[in-house]
Order: C-alpha cells, then structure tokens, then sequence
C-alpha cells in the first residue's frame, strides 16, 4: 500500500502494533526503518546539491560586488580629478549601484536557500512527505 511516511507510521503504531505479534510488529519496524533512511538519503542528496549551488551564487556575487567596489573606487577616482563628462559620471554610477544591488539580491537568496537546507536537515523525513504530495511517484509502498 502506498502511502507517506507519516501516514505509515501511524498505521503502525496505532492499528498493527497493537493488534499484532511481536515478530509481525518486528519486521514492520524494520521496514519503518528502512524507509525513512531511504527520505534521509534522498533529502541528503538534496540539500548536497543545494548547498553546491548556495557555494556558487554566493562565490558569483562577492565576485560581483568586489568588482563593483573596484569599479566604484576607480570612477571616485575619476570623478576628483574630473576626467569625465557628469552626465558619464551619473551613468556609471547608477549602473555600478544597479550591478551592487543585484549581487546583494542573490546573497539574500542565497541566505533563503540555506534557511531552507536547515529545515530539510531538521526533519528530512517530514520534507520528504511533503515532498511526495507534490510528486506522487516517491510516495513510498508499504507491506502493511
């Protein structure tokens, strides 16, 4: 019988625990068992995957936002000395602060992404259940 792990743990405490032997409630256990370290690995794989990917966004826009530091401290340069035209000058500027604040916006996501990881590592079980109402063919078959 398909259903999530949640579910099946219910089952298992509330109908077949009591109303079966100790070797039936054994091998149901075990299967229990077997089971969540199935949702613990999938949901390893996954934030493995998520935190490669935070690894790289985050690298990109301390990236960008250290040349745009550069970039910045060479217009200031320029702008004191006034070998640009204003008009250039207030351009660029805008551009610089534009390309800072979409580096910034991928640091915040990359701050979402690892408060999420975080949660899928307190209760990958859970997630995984959640998981599966979204995609059907995880949920798991269960002998009972």
């Amino acid at each position: 019988m398909k259903r999530s792990i949640a579910d099946a743990r219910r089952a298992l405490e509330e109908d077949l625990i009591p109303s079966s032997s100790d070797h039936v409630a054994a091998k149901a256990r075990s299967e229990l068992a077997a089971n969540e370290a199935k949702a613990r690995k999938y949901a390893d794989g996954y934030v493995g995957e998520g935190e490669a990917e935070i690894l790289t966004m985050r690298d990109a826009a301390l990236h960008a936002l250290t040349e745009t530091r550069d970039e910045l401290d060479a217009l200031t340069a320029q702008g004191r000395e006034a070998r640009i035209p204003t008009s250039e000058y207030a351009a660029r500027l805008r551009e610089l602060s534009q390309r800072r604040e979409r580096a910034e916006d991928a640091l915040g996501q990359c701050e979402a992404l690892t408060d999420r990881l975080g949660q899928i590592e307190q209760d990958p079980t859970a997630w995984f259940d959640a998981l599966t109402q979204r995609m059907p063919r995880l949920v798991m078959d269960w002998s009972w």
